[in-house]
């Protein structure tokens, strides 16, 4: 199965995830922006994370009748301003007092088994092309 993401830019330094159903627009690279319109690459890839983990942990918690309403989910990156890369990424959980502690180490590894989390531990190369028969009859100046 091959999942591909269409991008498209609508101007104003903005970039556009399209297709299926919906629209994804990001902003500037500049991270946490205020002014910003939209989430950028970086947020939405730990979003991705955070969701993922959350559905780990719902569905952990609902297939043992555990209640969800105070469980919390919250990712954390810590970016470096030399090399302006994500150095550490933490997901840290939030139970309730009155989580069963039986299931404490259990949903640690529920939730460590969101495919986002192994695919940014164990990444795999990423290709860059050109699709040549999109070029073909373009000129050079």
């Amino acid at each position: 199965m091959i999942v591909t993401v269409n991008v498209a830019y609508p101007g104003d330094r903005s970039v556009d995830r399209e297709g299926e159903m919906f629209v994804i627009r990001t902003d500037r690279m500049v991270l946490w922006c205020p002014q910003a319109c939209g989430p950028n690459p970086l947020s939405l890839v730990l979003s991705s994370l955070g969701m993922c983990s959350g559905e780990e942990l719902y569905v952990f918690c609902d297939r043992r009748g555990i209640p969800t309403d105070d469980v919390r989910l919250a990712v954390s990156a810590e970016l470096s301003e030399e090399s302006h890369r994500v150095e550490e990424i933490r997901v840290q959980l939030r139970l309730p007092s009155a989580f069963p502690e039986e299931y404490i180490e259990a949903v640690q590894r529920a939730v460590a088994h969101c495919s986002v989390k192994k695919h940014l531990e164990a990444p795999l190369p990423v290709q860059v092309s050109i699709d040549e028969t999109q070029t073909e009859g373009a000129t050079s100046s």
